[in-house]
């Protein structure tokens, strides 16, 4: 005849249940609730475990992702905000601060690359590049040639010029 699950039958079953599906440390749930290691390993292998309980487990973790989620968003939406500012406003007398774009430009790749992650779009080791539109390289094209001593900014401005012509 089979022998009775202990763990079915304790009575603070629902709370065994509720720590396996939290993932709680099977050796640490036998301690408090003063059971084996096996009968729970026999409780939860055998379908004993309320399927309630397994889906509010689910439900939480999927909650606790969509949380990871929105922030992730929302640094990113940051990140983007703060490359626009740093473009400048002539008009309003602001000044471009294109330190403060490549830093922003730099996180927003960053970040990009930790939301595909947290969506499980991405494999291990997924490089993702940013490329820079004309009117962003043009932003920086001038930045560099306005740090530079006259002979050298037009050396540069040489070489730039017959590498387009290629």
């Amino acid at each position: 005849m089979a022998q009775e699950c202990s763990i079915c039958t304790h009575s603070r079953r629902a709370e065994i249940d509720q720590a396996i599906a939290r993932g709680d440390a099977h050796r640490a749930i036998a301690r408090e609730f003063g059971v084996s290691r096996h009968a729970l390993d026999r409780h939860k292998k055998n379908g004993h475990i309320a399927q309630q309980i397994t889906k509010a487990e689910e439900k939480r973790k999927i909650a606790d992702a969509d949380k990871l989620l929105g922030i992730v968003e929302g640094l990113l939406s940051e990140c983007l905000r703060t490359i626009k500012e740093a473009r400048g406003d002539p008009d309003s007398g602001i000044l471009p601060n294109d330190n403060l774009k490549l830093r922003a430009l730099r996180e927003a790749r960053e970040t990009a690359k930790l939301l595909l992650d947290v969506q499980g779009k991405t494999p291990p080791d997924t490089v993702v590049n940013i490329t820079l539109i004309e009117n962003q390289w043009n932003d920086f094209r001038t930045a560099i040639l306005g740090a530079m001593c006259l002979d050298c900014r037009e050396a540069v401005t040489r070489m730039l010029r017959a590498r387009q012509e290629r």
